[in-house]
């Protein structure tokens, strides 16, 4: 892969290019898409009533990609980004070999990241990453052992290759604007998977777990 993308800002947005779709033509589920992401930066008080009617109005007059991104403009990102002064200048590179490895909350997510590993089992948790850009290189690569990715809702993959036993798993669509994940993915025996973050559970299951730990 090229590094033109790289001569601009690391936490700029995705280039338009071939794989944009910002000329394209939308659908009612795009808009439903940026509406629930607009309410849900409501209730988290992160977005004033005023601006979200003013944004739902821009969303729903919206008709192509272009427009419906510019609506979304300047809202809070779905990923959490680096400061700047953190950004790291090389790329990330992580090898486990034979041993396992949990990125967990608070590791940063270079702008091109490789993860490695032999016949070890490699969780990668993107939702609790800080992100250097929301245009992301990340170049998979499995032996024996496996790679579980989460991705945030509403971030958009690009697989660009893929060998061997690789999926994407209930992802949800990405969002207008939303940060990019271009992939390479390589396994050999092992496999790959993207799945989507656990939805967490009602406050009726956790009392009814608590409740049934405590007769225990």
């Amino acid at each position: 892969m090229g590094d033109d993308h790289h001569a601009t800002d690391p936490a700029a947005g995705p280039p338009s290019g071939p794989l944009s779709s910002a000329a394209e033509g939308i659908n009612d589920a795009d808009r439903v898409a940026a509406t629930a992401r607009l309410q849900d930066l409501v209730a988290k008080g992160e977005l004033s009533l005023e601006r979200f009617s003013h944004a739902v109005e821009q969303v729903l007059a919206a008709g192509s990609q272009a427009e419906l991104e510019a609506a979304m403009t300047g809202m809070p990102p779905v990923v959490r980004l680096t400061p700047s002064s953190r950004r790291l200048e090389q790329p990330l590179q992580v090898d486990t070999g034979m041993h396992p490895l949990k990125l967990g909350q608070g590791w940063q997510l270079a702008s091109r990241t490789t993860i490695t590993t032999g016949t070890g089992k490699c969780a990668v948790d993107l939702t609790a990453a800080t992100w250097d850009s929301l245009a992301v290189d990340l170049h998979l690569k499995s032996g024996s052992g496996a790679i579980e990715v989460t991705v945030p809702k509403g971030v958009a993959v690009q697989m660009l290759a893929a060998k061997g036993d690789v999926r994407l798993e209930g992802l949800a669509p990405p969002l207008p604007g939303s940060p990019v994940l271009r992939v390479v993915a390589e396994s050999s025996i092992g496999r790959i998977r993207f799945r989507p973050p656990a939805a967490p559970s009602s406050k009726k299951e956790r009392r009814r777990v608590f409740g049934r730990r405590r007769r225990r």
